[in-house]
């Protein structure tokens, strides 16, 4: 009995060997067939309805990115409530390198100081992989109102209170909270009317139903160039090289607006988690891309956007500092989305 007993612990030890060799063995054959990144097809989320300069940057780097990763890139539209749904549903979405946010200032920096409720957190929730892009915006007159500059124009509605409108492209977005830095900076009573896009805030100041506006640069150049409407500042600290004949808002009369001064940017992020490897090669194949790709150049040109990239490490602490810049503006300016 005693033989019997020994023999089946025996027995038993070497079958549990050999279980756990064999674990072990299907365990690295499981590793060892791990696709390697990317091997299906990646969506770039853009928080922002078709049409628009930042949906037609992201559709431009879409098949040159593809190509550099020898995978399929695909862009996804959701916006909604300034960019916040399609954001925040890329934070819910697995890290894995497959989806990918397209972000800005506002979605990063400014939404979580304007909306009470967000779904998602900017400094949790995202891995930075870089910016894609800088731009500055500009204020815009309808030509009959009495004011090339901006000291000419806060003088006037200080004479005249709520006699200078100034449409944006909705509340909380970089455009309005522009309008509401010269409103504190400077003390003068403008009326700020929030629109739906800026497509018909520029179409109601060449109308004259609306003394100003404040948008990018880019989609307005044409209208200034036309002479439907006049430029009075950018608002970057530096005249922009597509416009260098337009001053910044310090030449044009209003100091102390230099908070608020600086580059709006884009860029991509993936959600919190997604593995180093990962975004480290994405970071590269943009690096490369905005460096030597003649055709993705050409584009941010005629969007009247400048090539903007980081390292994931220097685009996190930028992004840091950018949102706690906004955060001051916000506070400041008692800026509200409702």
């Amino acid at each position: 009995m005693k033989l019997y007993r020994w023999l089946a612990c025996a027995a038993s030890k070497v079958t549990l060997g050999r279980m756990l060799l064999c674990a072990v063995a299907i365990t690295a054959g499981t590793a060892g067939a791990q696709e390697a990144y990317p091997s299906r097809p990646i969506r770039i989320v853009v928080p922002l309805p078709p049409g628009g300069p930042g949906d037609a940057l992201a559709r431009a780097i879409a098949p040159p990115l593809a190509k550099l990763l020898n995978a399929t890139v695909i862009v996804e539209n959701r916006g909604g409530a300034g960019g916040s749904l399609g954001v925040g549903y890329v934070a819910k979405t697995p890290p894995d390198g497959y989806t990918l946010g397209f972000v800005s200032a506002g979605t990063q920096s400014i939404n979580p100081f304007i909306y009470p409720k967000l779904a998602y957190d900017p400094r949790k929730d995202f891995e930075p992989i870089s910016p894609l892009a800088s731009y500055v915006n500009v204020v815009l007159c309808n030509p009959k109102v009495p004011a090339n500059n901006m000291a000419e124009l806060l003088r006037a509605a200080k004479a005249s209170p709520g006699s200078i409108t100034f449409g944006s492209g909705g509340l909380g977005t970089s455009t309005h909270l522009t309008i509401e830095t010269i409103k504190y900076v400077s003390g003068a009573p403008l009326q700020h009317v929030a629109y739906r896009g800026a497509a018909p805030a520029i179409t109601d100041l060449i109308g004259g139903n609306i003394a100003c506006v404040v948008d990018t640069l880019a989609t307005t150049l044409p209208h200034v160039k036309s002479g439907k409407i006049k430029a009075l500042a950018v608002t970057g600290a530096k005249r922009s090289p597509y416009a260098p004949e337009m001053p910044t808002m310090a030449e044009s009369g209003l100091p102390n607006f230099e908070e608020a001064s600086g580059q709006l940017w884009l860029g991509l992020v993936a959600p919190a988690g997604t593995p180093k490897p990962i975004v480290d090669k994405l970071n590269a194949a943009l690096q490369e891309l905005l460096r030597d790709d003649p055709a993705t150049r050409k584009v941010l040109e005629v969007l009247g956007y400048d090539p903007f990239s980081l390292s994931p490490a220097q685009f996190a602490q930028y992004l840091e500092r950018d949102y706690e810049k906004w955060g001051r503006i916000v506070k400041a300016t008692g800026a509200k989305a409702e």
